[in-house]
């Protein structure tokens, strides 16, 4: 709720109503109704909707039925493209947590694995897994990922540098997203 003449929120992830996330609080019904009942008066007290992608602002318009404006988050381009060769690598960033908007790592590195396998093991390529560690859930999911990928060709880039990522992009013959 904004109490300020002008107001713009900046919204990162699309949420989900408590009722159809499954956290209804049943010990409180009052109190839910309350929140499902106030959210609208607390959108109107803003004058405009911001949000980083077009996947935001999509579930932002069905689920509450906001109007938001996508700004893309800046990016630094590389002065020289890469020119040189691709590498049989394949590539995905995201951080390193277990639950919310996670980006599956654990389905990615098994559909890795069985491609890898079901076309005779090629040596060549390789997976390679870029990401910040979530602090809390980071640890404990980063050894179960670790012990998926036993016996393929995974690397993890826990916590790596921008040149590295950089360097990745640049040579990976495919990005997995």
């Amino acid at each position: 709720l904004s109490r300020a003449r002008r107001s713009i929120a900046v919204l990162q992830f699309p949420f989900r109503p408590l009722e159809r996330a499954g956290l209804e609080d049943l010990r409180h019904p009052l109190d839910s109704r309350r929140r499902r009942r106030n959210a609208a008066s607390r959108f109107a007290s803003y004058d405009q909707f911001i949000c980083y992608s077009e996947f935001v602002k999509r579930n932002l318009g069905t689920r509450w039925g906001i109007e938001a404006s996508v700004l893309y988050p800046p990016v630094d381009i590389p002065a020289e493209p890469y020119r040189g060769p691709r590498r049989p690598h394949v590539l995905a960033v995201g951080r390193f947590f277990r639950s919310g908007n996670n980006k599956r790592h654990d389905v990615l590195i098994q559909a890795f694995a069985k491609l890898w396998e079901g076309s005779g093991r090629p040596h060549d390529w390789h997976l390679h897994l870029v990401g910040g560690l979530h602090a809390v859930e980071g640890p404990a999911h980063l050894r179960h990922l670790r012990r998926l990928a036993i016996d393929v060709p995974v690397t993890f880039h826990v916590d790596a540098p921008f040149k590295t990522l950089e360097q990745l992009y640049s040579q990976s013959s495919m990005f997995w997203h």
